[in-house]
This record gives structure tokens, sequence and C-alpha cells, in this order.
């Protein structure tokens, strides 16, 4: 176990019991191959409660539990422009990879171009409600922008460590499963994300699911 980051985030030992609890077993599995993505009606079930059903349905699959990471689509957040997407192709562990693409509103590859990052965060939010990223690791993404269908889209597969160690001297950990109420509110959680910049001025984020090798699940329980 890592040493804490601070006496602030000396709550490691939470985070991996949360995790322990949702850690999932596959290798490499095709998004094609889970269940697929349940309409949306009018009348559309509290997401809290399909969360905890599914969950406790089947608590080695944590990517079946939120809608968001079941599709495989998730959208991201961009100052000045409108938000990107994130279209994955496989569910990805700790230990193998991230793959899929960006899709930006950008038009054109910038001239300078585009600088793409996989980072894993730990993120602490203080009791006056400010938001404290410290990044545990990241890896830059090859610059393989290129226009398609009228946009810029970013083709990517980044491996991911199982135990590596990025320069904070801390190893990464699989995202912190919770519901989309908990994400929003936890005090403390780690995520992964996609960064996005270029100048002049683009930067966007989007949030990945990096989930835990089959190994930690079995050391786990």
């Amino acid at each position: 176990m890592p040493a804490p980051l601070d006496s602030s985030l000396s709550l490691w030992a939470r985070l991996r019991v949360r995790v322990a609890n949702v850690l999932g077993r596959a290798t490499e599995t095709p998004l094609a191959e889970t269940a697929p993505n349940e309409s949306r009606q009018a009348n559309a079930p509290d997401p809290e409660a399909v969360f905890s059903e599914r969950q406790a349905a089947d608590p080695y699959r944590p990517w079946t539990f939120r809608d968001d990471w079941k599709s495989g689509r998730l959208v991201g957040v961009s100052e000045a422009h409108p938000a990107p997407v994130v279209v994955l192709e496989v569910i990805a562990q700790m230990g193998t990879r991230l793959a899929g693409r960006v899709e930006t509103a950008l038009k054109t590859v910038p001239a300078s171009g585009l600088d793409t990052a996989l980072e894993c965060v730990a993120r602490r939010v203080t009791d006056g409600g400010r938001v404290e990223d410290v990044v545990l690791w990241s890896a830059p993404v090859a610059d393989t922008a290129e226009v398609s269908g009228g946009r810029v889209v970013v083709p990517f597969s980044v491996p991911i460590p199982l135990d590596a160690v990025g320069a904070s001297g801390l190893s990464p950990y699989p995202t912190t499963v919770l519901s989309p109420a908990e994400t929003g509110t936890a005090a403390h959680r780690v995520l992964w994300r996609l960064v996005l910049e270029a100048e002049p001025g683009y930067r966007a984020a989007i949030e990945v699911p990096v989930f835990a090798a089959a190994a930690d699940l079995e050391a786990a329980v």
C-alpha cells in the first residue's frame, strides 16, 4: 500500500475496501459482448435503484452497474467548446488496455497537434467545496487525430499498468465504483480521465472507467 498523499488523503484504505467489493473478472471484454443498454422510458426507474440492483445481482461485473459504462459511450467536459464523446471498444481493466476513440467538435486538427493523455487521479473535495486533484499516474496517447465525418476523431489504445509507479511514487488504482449520485457527492475517490489539449485554448476531459484485475479480486476475497 503506497503512503498517503497527505493527512487529508489518508482514506486509501476505505477506497480499497470499496474497490474490493466491485472488482471485475475479465481480462479484456469487448463491449459488444455485454448485455445491451436498456432503452430509457418516460417512467424509467431511478438510476440509484438500478445501480444497487445490478451491483447486488452481479458484483463482479461493475461495468454493468451504470448505463454510461454499459454502453461504452461517455460524455466529457470542455472549456468553451461542445463536449467531446468517448466511445470505448473494450472494458478496461488494470493490466490490459483502454481502447476506443474520442469524437470532438473540432472541424480541423489544430496546427500544433492535439495532445492527449490518460491520467489516474485522486480527487478530494474540501469542506468548502473546492476540488483538489492529484495525478497519480499518466501516459501520453499517440497523436492519431484525424478528420472523420466532418469532425476531429482521436483513436487510442493505451496500455494500463498493473503495478507501474508514476512520478508521484504511487501506483495507480482502479476507478472507485460509485453510483451516479455518489459520484457527484463523494469527498474522496479515484478516477481515470482522458485529457485533450491544443493551442490556442482548447482543453477537454472525459472520465473513463478502469476496473481492477482478476488477480486483485482473488486476493481481496
